[in-house]
C-alpha cells in the first residue's frame, strides 16, 4: 500500500517578533520559535503551544491589540480559542495570537489582505458584497 503526502503551497507567509505566520488555501499555520518558547517556559513555568493551524472556515474575527513598547499582536478568534489575559509576553504566544515585527510589516498586510479575502470568497456573496464594500482593515464576520 504506497501513501501518497499532499503537500500544500504556502499562499503567503510573514516573520513576526516569535513566530511565523503562513497562509494556505484551507488553513492558518503559526509557529513560534522554539527559543522563544523556551525562554517562556523557564520564566513562566507554562508550556506555550509551539505549533498552531486555524481552519479558516472556523474563522470569526481577525484584529490587532496593540502595545505601548512591543509590535502589536494579530489575533484570529474562532469558537473556542483562547482569550487575550492582558500581560503582553503571555498573549504573544498564545495559540491564536501572532506578534508583529519590529521592523517591516508589509509582508503581514499583504498577507491579511490575501486572509481577508479567502474567508469573505466562502461566505454568501449578499454578506461578502456588503463587506467588501466597506472594506476597513480589520473586522468580525458574520
Amino acid at each position: 500500500m504506497e501513501h501518497s503526502a499532499v503537500v500544500e503551497k504556502a499562499i503567503a507567509q510573514c516573520s513576526g517578533a516569535f513566530s511565523t505566520l503562513t497562509l494556505y488555501e484551507t488553513y492558518l499555520s503559526i509557529d513560534r520559535s522554539q527559543f522563544i518558547c523556551d525562554v517562556h517556559e523557564l520564566l513562566f513555568r507554562s508550556h506555550p503551544i509551539r505549533k498552531s493551524r486555524i481552519e479558516l472556515a472556523e474563522i470569526t474575527e481577525l484584529g490587532l491589540s496593540a502595545s505601548m513598547l512591543l509590535p502589536p499582536l494579530f489575533v484570529v478568534r474562532f469558537a473556542g480559542c483562547a482569550q487575550l489575559t492582558g500581560s503582553i509576553l503571555h498573549d504573544a504566544i498564545l495559540g491564536n495570537v501572532h506578534m508583529l515585527s519590529f521592523v517591516d510589516n508589509r509582508p503581514f498586510y499583504a498577507l491579511y489582505h490575501e486572509l481577508e479575502t479567502m474567508i469573505l470568497a466562502r461566505r454568501p456573496p449578499e454578506e461578502s458584497a456588503d463587506v467588501l464594500a466597506t472594506r476597513r482593515p480589520f473586522r468580525s464576520f458574520p
